[in-house]
């Protein structure tokens, strides 16, 4: 064999190894630091459920004041509220019991309930900075996620022992994934969560469908599993045609006397979306005042403009520029500019106008992470999209 395709066979193999070895490192590391869902499922109390929910439903409020055009959000509320009210529904003598003393419909209930705080937290942390489709299609994601486990009759219904699905995560950084970009460079993904799998059992059987039930032609390969985590490697993932996805994973149990079986009755189910890769664009109205002798007044001043609109960006483009000589005046004294943002799903955000003296920049700040600049010494305006939490969330 030659040499070099030596060299690349080694590197193919020591990359996987470092991501197997990774994968088993932070499975250790997410027991000792999460103990209710992973080390010890077993101390799980309604009571526990019930404060996560709350805390995720009071910050959800707040991000709805700050969100409001994310029509999903209110019936997330909605949902959150309904799960509350069944779990204060059980038995008072029942919600500090751990599961073990549970009943199955309980012991499902109560881990559904962690899981749906679990994801909302999720969504609050890498929804921050996302505008227009991307965030809309983040709540409709999350919608979809609630609603599938505040029903029990759906996913797989009661179980002894549930799998349940708490987050679909990037493998190396542990971003939570809501959506995934059309075209981008996402190849593995983990799911986290409880009773994935059975260590006394073969992997479980993963199987993603479209939003209407129809299973894929490609599909994703288990790289290792874990009770608490699989991560799961997919090549064509990012190949997808944009739309709604469901992960299944049915768990194989150890039955006495009969070893091990799919648990169809256990399944769990996760959701993601694949939208269009988004672009940003920016239209301006470029303004100078300008200065110039006449016979009559030797100081007339006039108004010279020039609109247009910016090289979209996005995704694989964070930045843009465009040269602008407003030909017909020689000596400006001020410049102002206005400037709108179009984030695509009709949202948009205006800012300016803003003046400064002719020999000053012009920087208006936009939402996430976005700035344009009007540079009066090189006669060109930029606009920069900085990365920001929502371009790490999507990917």
């Amino acid at each position: 064999m030659p040499q070099d395709e030596r060299l690349s066979g080694g590197i193919t193999m020591t990359r996987s190894l470092y991501q197997l070895i990774w994968f088993i490192v932070a499975s250790v590391l997410s027991m000792m630091v999460v103990p209710a869902s992973a080390q010890d499922v077993a101390l799980m109390t309604a009571a526990q459920s019930i404060h996560e929910l709350e805390l995720v439903r009071e910050a959800l409020a707040k991000h709805l004041q700050s969100s409001p055009a994310r029509k999903s959000l209110p019936k997330v509320r909605e949902d959150i509220n309904k799960l509350i009210n069944a779990l204060r529904g059980e038995p008072n003598k029942y919600s500090h019991q751990t599961l073990a003393i549970l009943n199955s419909k309980e012991r499902t209930l109560v881990l559904r309930a962690y899981a749906v705080a679990q994801r909302t937290e999720s969504y609050l942390h890498a929804s921050d900075g996302c505008i227009g489709s991307e965030g809309s299609a983040m709540a409709a994601v999350l919608l979809s996620s609630v609603q599938q486990l505040t029903d029990v009759s759906s996913g797989g219904g009661v179980s002894s022992n549930p799998a349940v699905i708490y987050a679909i995560e990037t493998t190396n950084h542990r971003h939570p994934l809501f959506v995934i970009r059309q075209g981008g460079v996402l190849r593995a993904i983990t799911l986290t969560g409880v009773n994935l799998t059975d260590p006394q059992c073969a992997n479980p059987a993963v199987e993603v469908t479209n939003a209407q039930g129809n299973v894929l032609g490609t599909q994703p390969r288990i790289e290792a599993a874990t009770p608490t985590r699989i991560m799961l490697r997919w090549p064509d993932l990012a190949r997808l045609v944009p739309g709604s996805y469901v992960l299944h994973v049915t768990p194989r149990r150890n039955h006495f006397l009969f070893g091990c079986s799919l648990q169809a009755h256990g399944q769990a189910v996760g959701f993601f979306r694949v939208i269009p890769a988004p672009q940003i664009t920016v239209s301006y109205l470029l303004s100078a005042v300008c200065q110039k002798t006449d016979e009559v007044n030797s100081k007339v001043q006039t108004k010279v403009h020039s609109s247009g609109i910016l090289a979209p960006m996005g995704a694989s483009l964070d930045f843009s520029s465009k040269s602008i000589h407003l030909q017909a005046c020689v000596n400006p004294v001020t410049y102002s500019l206005l400037a709108k943002a179009n984030y695509g799903d009709g949202i948009g955000k205006s800012v300016g106008p803003i003046s400064q003296p002719a020999n000053a920049n012009i920087t208006l700040g936009f939402p996430g992470n976005l700035s344009v600049t009007w540079n009066p010494s090189s006669q060109r305006l930029f606009s920069h999209l900085s990365q920001n939490r929502c371009m790490k969330s999507i990917r």
